[in-house]
């Protein structure tokens, strides 16, 4: 809906109260990707993977970070 700095500002709040969810950090990870801060979402996503290595989503944005670097 093109409202990503309100997203920023709803997954920051969140991580600020959660900083272990990995879901959150995900998403926080794909807001700053939509924005287009390339770098900040690729060491967001590198903390979700270290708390979920499991987590497809983020290895996935974080290749499609990297494609587009």
């Amino acid at each position: 809906m093109g409202m990503l700095n309100e997203a920023r500002r709803t997954a920051t709040d969140g991580i600020a109260r959660h900083p272990s969810f990995a879901g959150g950090l995900v998403i926080y990870g794909k807001i700053l990707r939509d924005l287009q801060e390339f770098e900040k979402a690729i060491g967001t996503l590198k903390k979700a993977i270290s708390i979920a290595p499991e987590n497809i989503l983020a290895h996935q944005i974080m290749a499609e970070i990297y494609l587009t670097l």
